[in-house]
């Protein structure tokens, strides 16, 4: 690929890392679930089981997370986590 070529693509690739939403304590469990499917996989995988519930709808991640044992420091540790999770996972698509 010309290096014009190249430079395009990694520019129109971080230029998406700044679009993607990032996930945060305060956003509504089905919001967050909505940037990307995974994150309810990883959701449940630390516990919170309840992403299909009605209080899914209405409740902040910190919410959910208090209810199943999750302070509010280890939710932002979690969110943190998944956005590095989701960054990658772009990262490797505009890899591909």
């Amino acid at each position: 690929m010309p290096r014009a070529a190249s430079g395009l693509k990694d520019f129109e690739a971080s230029a998406r890392y700044e679009i993607m939403e990032k996930i945060t304590k305060d956003m509504i469990v089905t919001d967050a679930i909505a940037v990307d499917p995974d994150v309810a996989d990883i959701l449940m995988s630390q516990g919170m089981h309840c992403i299909f519930c009605g209080a899914a709808a209405g409740e902040s991640l910190e919410e959910a997370g208090m209810v199943h044992g999750i302070s509010s420091e280890d939710m932002e540790d979690l969110c943190n986590r998944i956005n590095a999770y989701l960054e990658q996972k772009e990262q490797n698509k505009a890899n591909a």
